[in-house]
């Protein structure tokens, strides 16, 4: 099973990959290729594809657990969206103090 958080963190930690890493790891996740596919594009044996994909995808995961940016941007998001259903159900005070919180936490 692929994971989906895998092309995110591509997003945020992709320059710590090699550029041939990066683009394995874009036409596996994202553009659903099979490592055969890959590899006949790459010039390489599927094999070889197959490490370099998984490689990369624990070295993404390794920065996410290091830094976790893409935590900290989902924390937020959620956050945000708790806060316009505060104010769409009319809880401004609760809004404005769930607002200041998160201020004060960025």
């Amino acid at each position: 099973m692929k994971d989906y958080r895998i092309p995110l963190l591509a997003d945020y930690y992709g320059s710590m990959l090699t550029p041939r890493s990066l683009e394995a790891v874009r036409l596996f996740y994202e553009r659903d290729l099979s490592l055969g596919e890959i590899a006949e594009r790459m010039g390489v044996s599927r094999q070889a594809v197959g490490e370099t994909v998984a490689k990369a995808a624990a070295t993404l995961r390794d920065c996410e657990d290091k830094l976790g940016l893409l935590s900290a941007h989902e924390e937020l998001r959620d956050r945000i969206d708790e806060i316009i259903a505060d104010c769409e159900a009319g809880r401004s005070e609760h809004a404005i103090d769930r607002l200041n919180e998160l201020k004060q936490r960025i």
